[in-house]
């Protein structure tokens, strides 16, 4: 019996404007095959005239006179994403060689990273798809600052097959900002500066063996009417001004002894001091009640994939300084001796799948699962949009599967100019056309007739964040009316220059950004 030993060839992404691949079958001199590939609709591929019909077609009771065949496929122009089913089935007195899986995460077969067949037929699959382009562009993270009111961020873009890779692409982003707003650069920009971002909606929060999931009193009330084995209690105060839908309620031995949560306000509408609680209770007139807000490390999610431990979570509910991280319930015993060891009682991954994935074009692109946050958060996050952020040449391998690498990055304020609207007599104050764009303190003044001595004065003050108005600077000057002069740095224009290479693209179009609060000042 013969053995078909290896079945060569390029497995990335076909490019949209097609290509033509080897495909090499090895194994033993005299072994026989058939050799399909057909395309998703199911169309055969002609060796003979190179081009897909409906008709079956390939190369059949093909025989190896050699260890080797070798033969060309030229997949053609494609508008949209194409996927390739490949067949190579073993002929007469021929099997394949033993069958080597390797499997996805959800334990399904990756066929193209398995050897050999178990049966007669070996499948294969490629994908043809369109090609994708990387932007590159800014964003404001600490909604700080005078960048928030930018009017125009001119991006660049580079594109590129999918799943390959470019030299060297020079690219420019121009951010101008908003009227009276002005840039200076505090350091050089790296890549460590750019930050990708990935919004997913959370589900419910979902409970740790172990936590402490009411952890603190907010607030207190006292009951207005004795209660027993009722859900709805009536307080002093309005319930809205105390309480929130899902806080824990305690103030006597039964309820301090369960888990009893508010579970509406008003329920009946027509009473804003009632409210109702999860189980049937008494509670005597008079006594103080405490509500404890619920919180929650881990949440439920609908997509885990591009998430890991360190991203940033922002949105309206999250706790501040937050971040994905793993949670870890330990107790020290036997302190201060010898015999002094952690015990872990229960360990959380800051990420982690609970179903099956999605794989789109043979790349996981979802998976549901739960997010572990390193701080508590409300129970008003349920169910929130969030973005998630990550810094970093990592952050975006994580995120959106592209490997890139940045050099020769540069930035640069546009220097601002002005004339003088009359003559100055040695004086400090400079009277100007435009006042937007000169930060005090950073912006100095140049041109003929300016009186620097050791160095170019600087804006100490100025009248208005924009428009006409008076610039004191930091050493007098004798000017006439109607003279041109200059401020650096600081502006309202920041360019950002650089190179970037593209080691290995992702399958879809991508964003990465500048985070320039990082390394601008903006007032």
């Amino acid at each position: 019996m013969n053995t078909i030993k290896n079945f060569i060839f390029d497995k990335s992404n076909i490019t949209a404007s097609g290509e033509t691949r080897e495909f090499t079958i090895q194994g033993d001199a005299g072994s026989f095959f058939n050799l399909e590939i057909k395309n998703e609709d199911s169309h055969y591929y002609n060796f003979n005239t190179k081009t897909f019909q409906s008709d079956q077609s390939g190369l059949y009771n093909q025989e190896l006179t050699s260890s080797t065949f070798v033969v060309d496929v030229s997949f053609p122009t494609v508008s949209d994403p194409d996927q390739y089913d490949i067949f190579l089935v073993a002929g007469k007195n021929t099997n394949h060689v033993d069958f080597k899986a390797v499997r996805f995460e959800d334990n399904s077969i990756d066929l193209n990273s398995s050897t050999g067949s178990s049966s007669k037929m070996l499948k294969k699959v490629l994908y043809q798809l369109s090609d994708v382009r990387l932007t590159i562009t800014t964003i404001t993270t600490s909604n700080s600052g005078g960048y928030t009111s930018a009017t125009a961020t001119t991006s660049d873009n580079v594109d590129v097959k999918a799943g390959g890779s470019t030299g060297k692409t020079s690219f420019t982003v121009v951010n101008t900002s908003a009227a009276g707003k002005s840039f200076s650069v505090n350091k050089k920009p790296s890549i460590d500066d750019i930050v990708c971002f990935r919004q997913q909606e959370l589900g419910d929060q979902s409970d740790i063996p172990g936590e402490n999931t009411f952890p603190t009193v907010a607030n207190t009330d006292t009951v207005d009417g004795a209660i027993s084995a009722g859900t709805k209690i009536v307080m002093d105060a309005n319930v809205a001004d105390n309480m929130l839908v899902g806080d824990r309620v305690t103030g006597n031995t039964e309820l301090d002894n369960k888990t009893v949560t508010v579970v509406a306000l008003n329920p009946d509408g027509d009473n804003t001091k009632e409210f109702s609680v999860s189980e049937a209770v008494n509670v005597a007139d008079g006594i103080t009640l405490s509500f404890s807000p619920r919180k929650n490390h881990r949440f439920a999610i609908d997509n885990v994939v591009g998430l890991k431990e360190g991203n940033i979570p922002t949105g309206t509910n999250i706790t501040s300084k937050s971040r994905i991280a793993a949670y870890l319930d330990s107790v020290i015993i036997n302190p201060e001796t010898t015999k002094e060891r952690k015990v872990e009682n229960f360990r959380v991954k800051g990420v982690e799948g609970s179903g099956l994935p999605t794989f789109t074009n043979g790349v996981k692109t979802a998976q549901p699962g739960f997010i572990t946050f390193n701080k508590q958060q409300a129970l008003a996050l349920a169910n929130d949009t969030v973005k998630f952020y990550s810094y970093g040449s990592d952050a975006l391998k994580e995120m959106n599967g592209y490997e890139i690498a940045l050099s020769n990055i540069k930035t640069t304020i546009t220097a601002v100019t002005t004339t003088t609207t009359s003559a100055v007599s040695n004086s400090v104050t400079i009277p100007v056309a435009e006042q937007g764009g000169i930060m005090t303190n950073v912006s100095t003044m140049s041109g003929i007739g300016v009186s620097a001595s050791a160095v170019d004065p600087t804006v100490t003050a100025k009248a208005g964040t924009n428009g006409a108005g008076n610039l004191t600077v930091s050493a007098a000057q004798t000017l006439e009316s109607g003279q041109t002069f200059t401020f650096a740095n600081a502006g309202r224009v920041l360019t950002i220059t650089g190179d970037i290479e593209i080691l290995k693209a992702g399958t879809s179009n991508a964003t990465i950004r500048f985070d320039i609060d990082r390394f601008i000042t903006a007032s």
